[in-house]
């Protein structure tokens, strides 16, 4: 979660899941995915997003909608800033600066980051 600097009033967070099944079945598949490489592996088990993709450049497997939602404090409103199915496996940061949405991810490398909308 953020607070934004620019006006104080709204908190940035990262959101998993559009639906209980969609989130639990991403993790069931997770663990599923990873137990099955640490037996399989005489070395150190992979880090959890190799396990989410069938190549580097494959999106996640099996999806799981998550974005970023924006929340006004002044008033609770929710807005979905954005969701994605394709480029990062969950979403657990999100931040939008100078028109655009920064997004990370417990699962993957890196970070996304998209126009804003």
């Amino acid at each position: 979660m953020h607070v934004d600097a620019t006006d104080g009033e709204s908190l940035w967070v990262g959101a998993v899941g559009v639906s209980h099944n969609s989130m639990f079945n991403g993790l069931a598949a997770l663990r599923a995915k990873a137990a099955a490489a640490f037996i399989s592996s005489s070395d150190d088990v992979p880090r959890p997003h190799t396990h989410l993709r069938p190549s580097a450049d494959a999106p996640p497997d099996p999806a799981m909608g998550a974005g970023a939602l924006r929340i006004d404090l002044r008033t609770g409103t929710v807005s979905t800033q954005l969701l994605q199915y394709a480029q990062l496996a969950s979403i657990s940061w999100s931040h939008g600066i100078g028109g655009k949405l920064f997004m990370g991810s417990p699962w993957d490398d890196g970070i996304l980051v998209c126009p804003a909308a």
